[in-house]
């Protein structure tokens, strides 16, 4: 449904000597349809520009995307038939018009027939709990209020790929959770195409089927949740504690295997991975006893498992040693 080849955009910026910048370098990835692919990364990784070639808002440097078997190709307004966009911020809609008026803006922007836009519009305001303000102006709405009108314009047209870059920043808790379970309705009950692009890693591992990491215009890996956690340990014991630990019990500690630990003035957190230990439990209660023997306070022991933001940490830090100096 969406497939990304090459995908490259360079800036030129500055005065009076000209530098080029690369917002995106060689993006290469693919989303099928009803599925959720979500585009991950820190700010400035190139997440907006890239959705920002998609939907033709900007012209790529080079490299293609192709829609639905159509490969796009200038400033072309035909996506706009294809694609819905929700972008960041409160540049959806028009905070002078109320909820009503901006559906029947975009809808006829986006050639909805007349006869069609009235009863689509009173539809994806009642099903996104909105009819009620429907006659209301948009710049009274919340945060969230105004969120899901940017999904609503979006989806008038009906199209089949939703782009929505960072469509719960800055939203409360509530609003937050609605909008995560609009966007997996959309893709299981509707089979549409979407498109996340964020840094919210609870986001991502809440509706994506797949996630690629991207940083500085890179795409590092790509695979579902489960791909990217494989390169931590699936669990690890910790061990948290209070005082300073002593020369003969950390060199207890380092007669076992795979430990880690992190000490400061007050204190320490020992962590021992239960993958690959002969026998996890027997460590841990090692652990415990060099704790309690070295005069330590012991504060908790805790499983931990290892979660979508570690395994993107992780991955960012080994691509920034990769990279020349």
């Amino acid at each position: 449904m969406i497939r990304v080849e090459n995908l490259r955009k360079v800036y030129s910026v500055g005065w009076p000597r000209r530098k080029a910048i690369e917002a995106v370098g060689s993006l290469n990835f693919a989303i099928e349809r009803g599925e959720i692919f979500g585009l991950l990364g820190p700010n400035g990784a190139g997440k907006t520009t890239t959705v920002k070639m998609i939907c033709g808002l900007i012209r790529s440097t080079s490299g293609r995307v192709i829609l639905d078997g159509h490969p796009l190709s200038g400033h072309s307004r035909w996506p706009s038939r294809l694609v819905g966009a929700v972008l960041e911020g409160s540049r959806n809609v028009y905070w002078n018009l109320t909820a009503l008026e901006n559906l029947s803006y975009f809808g006829r922007l986006r050639g909805v027939r007349e006869a069609d836009l009235k009863r689509r519009a009173w539809m994806l305001l009642d099903e996104f709990g909105l009819k009620e303000k429907a006659r209301d102006v948009v710049g009274t709405f919340s945060r969230g209020m105004q969120q899901k009108l940017a999904i609503c314009c979006a989806l008038v047209n009906d199209p089949p790929i939703l782009l929505a870059d960072e469509p719960t920043l800055g939203l409360d808790v509530a609003s937050a959770r609605a909008i995560r379970a609009k966007l997996r309705h959309l893709a299981d009950e509707e089979s549409r195409t979407i498109l996340l692009t964020t840094h919210n890693m609870q986001l991502a591992a809440a509706v994506c089927d797949r996630v690629g990491i991207i940083d500085k215009g890179r795409l590092i890996r790509e695979g579902t949740i489960a791909d990217l956690l494989d390169v931590l340990e699936t669990a690890s014991y910790v061990v948290e504690y209070a005082g300073t630990l002593s020369e003969a019990a950390a060199r207890e500690l380092s007669r076992i295997p795979n430990l880690r630990h992190s000490a400061e003035d007050a204190g320490g957190e020992i962590h021992l991975p239960v993958d690959g230990a002969e026998s996890p439990s027997r460590d841990l209660y090692g652990v415990i006893d060099i704790v309690r023997t070295g005069g330590l306070r012991l504060l908790l022991v805790h499983e931990a498992k290892p979660s979508l933001e570690d395994a993107f940490i992780r991955l960012t830090e080994e691509d920034a040693d990769a990279m020349p100096r």
